[in-house]
């Protein structure tokens, strides 16, 4: 299974340069530190908030302790 959400890799595939809001779902009890990221906001203890360039959402992909990377968008309540 793909952690990059379908909607987000086309997304990446026709913005190569300019940075995104995307959510990181981590596995349980992984350290955010071990990310390396330098700014995000905490969500819940597995998801967080981080804006990344598409080369920084691919090679979060890579890490074992993401389990998906999905857009950061509004949601409105009907």
């Amino acid at each position: 299974m793909a952690k990059i959400h379908p909607q987000l890799e086309q997304l990446l595939q026709t913005n190569e340069a300019k940075p995104m809001s995307v959510l990181l779902v981590m596995k349980e009890d992984s350290e955010v530190s071990s990310l390396g990221l330098q700014s995000y906001k905490t969500l819940t203890p597995n998801v967080i908030s981080a804006i990344l360039s598409p080369q920084e959402i691919r090679e979060l992909s890579k890490k074992p302790e993401i389990l998906a990377i999905e857009e950061d968008s509004e949601v409105e309540i009907l």
